[in-house]
């Protein structure tokens, strides 16, 4: 079937809300309670996309060093002694290998990259156009 103008219109504040920033808490036992994450826009996740095709330990890093505010704060990299340079290191330092891959399924989730409905998507039969 074929959508009108109007339905498409219809669903507008359903796509606006589709695609706003998300967040979600992530809790550490290690570190006695919770980390807030956000969802990332379309050019950060390009960004990370082309970082982890070349490096990617370092992209992985920086996606979860970049979904939050709190691990990019000035104050908490300077007293780990992080500059500019490896300021993603961060995350290797607050979390295991195995807590920063249960992280990056969240993050994933978060931003809509791991859930795809097979039939989200689909051909639609296409009757005779000329007429």
């Amino acid at each position: 079937m074929e959508l009108t103008i109007e339905q498409i219109i219809a669903k507008k504040d359903e796509c606006i809300e589709r695609f706003k920033k998300k967040y979600v808490n992530i809790g550490s036992k290690f570190l006695g309670g919770s980390v807030k994450f956000h969802s990332l826009d379309r050019g950060e996740l390009a960004d990370i996309r082309d970082m982890i095709k070349s490096d990617s330990e370092k992209g992985l890093l920086y996606f979860i060093y970049l979904s939050s505010d709190t691990l990019r704060n000035k104050e908490l990299l300077k007293s780990y002694g992080f500059d500019k340079r490896d300021q993603h290191k961060i995350v290797e330092k607050l979390f295991n290998e195995i807590e920063r891959q249960k992280i990056i399924g969240l993050l994933e989730e978060l931003n809509g990259l791991s859930t795809i409905d097979p039939d989200a998507i689909y051909k639609d039969e296409v009757e005779d156009l000329k007429k």
